[in-house]
């Protein structure tokens, strides 16, 4: 059906076309003779075995203590959600990697990075997705990370704001993103603007659609605003989190404004 070799790690997906017992053979692939130990990790990207459920707006520790090994993770969701998915390393030496799957086990994107690999993608089918974690530098590296889930539209675990609000906030594990929600209409003219106020993260603010979609972003070692005029009416959503390397901690104060009309 399939196969794959290479020096220090080597992977094969596939479709398999009939029910029943299927075979794997491991060996040496480069001459045939060469001799060693190894790890062999199976999963089912569709339906995955040993996985862990995650809910939006939430931030799960994981470990990789085994070469080859994949942690596993699933999440309900609806075609055209939109979905932002972190991860940064902890301890050890993983270069953490993140993949998203459908629920039919077909890939969706995946992303990896020393610091932190994140993910932003439209959702086409409605089910649930599966995201694997795993180490992204050579497939055999080991260590602690951090994963974060958010829905863009419609976010879970998402604090409302009032234009006119000043709040604090703190960014206490890496990956970690806060949600923040506000109602507007279609042609405000709003500014948000977030503080560092404590730690050695910069602080970073995103502002969403009612969709999901971007409209900007900015970061900052000290202070970043953002200043847009709205597309349309509706529930608005801002992301606050770490715009330096994803992964460092901090407090911050969050400021949101309607410039026009006052």
């Amino acid at each position: 059906i399939n196969s794959a070799k290479d020096a220090t790690y080597a992977e094969a997906t596939s479709s398999l076309p009939t029910t029943g017992t299927y075979t794997l053979l491991v060996g040496d692939g480069f001459w045939g003779s060469g001799t060693g130990d190894y790890n062999l990790y199976l999963q089912r990207l569709n339906d995955p075995a040993a996985s862990s459920p995650l809910s939006f707006g939430e931030v799960v520790s994981g470990t990789i203590q085994l070469s080859a090994e994949m942690a596993a993770y699933t999440f309900s969701a609806d075609a055209r959600d939109e979905i932002l998915v972190g991860t940064s390393p902890t301890s050890g030496f993983i270069w953490p990697e993140v993949r998203l799957y459908d629920p039919d086990g077909l890939l969706v994107d995946s992303a990896s990075d020393v610091n932190h690999a994140e993910i932003a993608v439209g959702l086409s089918t409605t089910g649930t997705h599966t995201l694997l974690v795993g180490d992204g530098f050579n497939g055999t590296e080991t260590g602690d990370f951090n994963l974060y889930a958010q829905r863009l539209n419609s976010p879970g675990n998402a604090t409302p704001l009032s234009f006119g609000d000043l709040v604090s906030g703190g960014i206490l594990k890496a990956a970690e993103m806060d949600t923040y929600t506000f109602s507007a209409s279609g042609g405000d003219q709003v500014r948000v603007g977030i503080s560092r106020t404590s730690g050695g993260f910069w602080p970073e603010v995103r502002l969403y659609e009612p969709d999901g979609a971007l409209i900007d972003a900015a970061h900052d070692s000290t202070y970043a605003e953002l200043t847009e005029t709205l597309p349309a009416s509706g529930t608005y959503a801002i992301l606050c989190g770490d715009g330096l390397n994803g992964s460092s901690i901090g407090d911050y104060d969050l400021q949101l404004e309607k410039l026009s009309p006052p």
